[in-house]
């Protein structure tokens, strides 16, 4: 009796077809995660630049009216471009201020975008 050890060719090509499918799926799911770390990061950058933008402007103690102001911030080796926008409230002493920060100034949607009441 001659028994035989090992795999037959067919079951090493189902076993390495196998491994392909999974190692695709792995690096897709990787490639995934990198591309939402990297929204994240910028995400995140944007709404430092906003906040930072925000207490510039309360710390500022200059009234910002309804008027609109924009601006680039240099953070992280990137150029980030901010745009304040002022709202009337019912309270002539105070005024909402929205301070939109995107990624590039042609954008039209804000990466972040935050709002406060400043008083006079």
């Amino acid at each position: 009796m001659n028994k035989q050890r090992g795999m037959t060719l067919l079951e090493v090509m189902v076993a390495l077809a196998v491994l392909a499918i999974a190692g695709t799926a792995v690096m897709k799911s990787a490639s995934e995660n990198l591309r939402s770390l990297s929204y994240i990061q910028d995400k995140t950058f944007a709404l430092w630049i906003a906040d930072n933008q925000m207490a510039e402007l309360k710390l500022s103690k200059t009234w910002p009216g309804t008027s609109s102001r924009k601006g680039t911030t240099k953070f992280g080796d990137t150029d980030w471009h901010w745009r304040s926008q002022g709202v009337a409230t019912g309270d002539p002493n105070f005024v909402a201020v929205t301070i939109s920060v995107y990624r590039n100034a042609e954008e039209k949607a804000a990466l972040a975008e935050i709002t406060s009441y400043v008083s006079r």
